[in-house]
């Protein structure tokens, strides 16, 4: 569930972002070279210090939290991607826009966009069912009263299947992360070919990366290639300067905000590390309106009332605000995603702080530096 805060006083969107937080702070502005979404009537264009200020003036309060050591983020508008930097990372170093972090969960929006490629290149069917398209999977498994689970239940979180197939009962560290990283495709499968649905497929949510790994695995049967590739391939048609990896092929240890516990796999539900001037441009492709994959993998595919999913996103009031958001979380990140399709702005925030509530934190704080961007381009604000 979102979270939104008033947006601030003028006063605030005064500070500039080298001015706010220690030496350490850092920003900087990327161009963006596609069709973006251009500036409504009325809407100002806004400068590099405007944007920088909105964040500032909502990231500042939150590292005087103390729980925060560091913290980065991207806020797209307009064409223009604006990056930030505070504090220090874990591992000594200033954050800037080399420095890697994994982003956890947010590598479900990776798999959302391979999805919707497969769905347009007519390899998948969102309503047919999913082991239809995986041989090494019993049928029996993945149906409850009569219901097949179908790709479109794997999509929303609505498969019936458990979070985890394995691990569940490990305390974090370090059992917990030696279980996942022997948790290889061979015993996810056998493990799924076991597994009894918690709820008929398509009748209760329930997040699961077993599901989103599910996915994965049919994306990689269907091209015949494994899936940090099938990202890689996917990027590059689109923008081949997006650096996103599988955490496990980190060359140099060094530019991994926190080097110790990083994932050692890497699947549809997780496992990619990027910086954050990559994450900013990787979501500009979400506003290249000549682009028909970004736009159909923000469809929504569910709804109830005012929330809903798309691929993997979830998603607030389509026809109004129009707005999706994912968060992720690993043993060494919490993160957040919020999109705005129909403006052109979306914002990215990740710290290497796994404290209890953060994730909730990132959620309120993007929101509102999305609000604030709106108020100082004098864009219509968000319902309350």
């Amino acid at each position: 569930m979102t979270f939104r805060l008033p947006v601030g006083s003028a006063a605030a969107l005064a500070l500039a972002c080298v001015a706010v937080w220690t030496p350490l702070a850092a920003c900087s502005a990327q161009p963006v070279q596609s069709a973006a979404t251009e500036p409504s009537r009325g809407t100002a264009i806004l400068g590099e210090a405007a944007i920088l200020a909105a964040a500032a003036a909502e990231v500042t309060p939150l590292m005087a939290d103390g729980r925060y050591q560091s913290l980065s983020g991207a806020v797209v508008y307009q064409g223009r991607v604006h990056t930030f930097h505070y504090g220090r990372s874990p591992s000594g170093r200033a954050p800037d826009d080399q420095i890697l972090y994994e982003i956890g969960s947010l590598t479900k929006t990776f798999t959302g966009l391979l999805l919707a490629q497969a769905v347009r290149d007519g390899k998948i069917a969102l309503d047919a069912p999913a082991a239809l398209y995986l041989p090494q999977v019993d049928p029996s498994r993945l149906t409850r009263n009569g219901k097949p689970v179908t790709v479109r239940h794997l999509a929303t979180h609505m498969s019936g299947l458990p979070m985890l197939l394995a691990c569940e009962d490990q305390p974090a560290d370090p059992a917990r992360i030696a279980c996942l990283a022997a948790h290889d495709d061979r015993d996810f499968l056998r493990r799924l070919n076991a597994v009894e649905l918690r709820s008929d497929p398509g009748e209760t949510y329930l997040y699961s990366n077993a599901g989103a790994r599910l996915i994965g695995l049919i994306l990689e049967r269907i091209y015949g290639a494994p899936y940090p590739e099938l990202v890689r391939r996917f990027l590059q048609t689109r923008d081949g300067g997006i650096d996103v990896r599988c955490g496990a092929a980190v060359e140099d240890p060094a530019r991994l905000a926190v080097r110790d516990r990083a994932a050692e796999t890497c699947d549809g539900a997780g496992g990619l590390v990027a910086t954050t001037a990559d994450m900013g441009r990787y979501l500009a492709l979400y506003f290249d309106r000549r682009d028909p994959i970004p736009a159909q993998a923000t469809t929504s595919l569910f709804q109830d009332g005012d929330f809903g999913r798309a691929y993997f996103w979830n998603t607030y009031r389509p026809e109004t605000e129009g707005q999706l958001y994912h968060g992720g979380g690993t043993f060494n990140t919490s993160s957040w995603i919020s999109l705005y399709p129909r403006q052109g702005l979306a914002v990215f925030l990740i710290s290497p702080t796994v404290a209890e509530g953060a994730q909730g934190a990132l959620n309120e704080r993007a929101n509102a530096i999305a609000d604030r961007v709106r108020a100082a381009a004098g864009e219509p604000q968000a319902g309350r």
